[in-house]
C-alpha cells in the first residue's frame, strides 16, 4: 500500500496525519516515510520557454488547431526562435 499525503512538522517534531491514514495503521507498525519540501506555486515561476510550450500544448491540433494553421515541419521550423 502507498499513500501520498500533504503533512506538517508540528511544533513537537512530530509529523502530523489525517485520522483517515492513521486508522489504515496499527500502533507500533513500522513504515517507510519520505519527506520533501512542497513548493507553494506562489514561489514556483515558469521560464518564458515553459510558458510557451505549455501555450503550443493548450492550441494543438486535436484541441482545436494551432489559429486555424495545419501543423507542419515547416511550421514548426518558423517557430524555432521561441525556444
Amino acid at each position: 500500500m502507498e499513500i501520498e499525503y500533504v503533512g506538517e512538522i508540528l511544533s513537537d517534531g512530530n509529523l502530523s496525519i489525517y485520522p483517515d491514514i492513521r486508522k489504515q495503521f496499527c500502533v507500533g507498525e513500522k513504515v517507510k516515510v519520505r519527506l520533501r519540501r512542497k513548493v507553494s506555486k506562489k514561489t514556483m515561476e515558469l521560464s518564458p520557454q515553459a510558458k510557451e510550450l505549455i501555450r503550443l500544448f493548450e492550441e494543438a491540433p486535436d484541441r482545436g488547431g494551432y489559429y486555424g494553421h495545419e501543423i507542419t515541419r515547416e511550421f514548426i521550423h518558423e517557430r524555432e526562435d521561441i525556444f
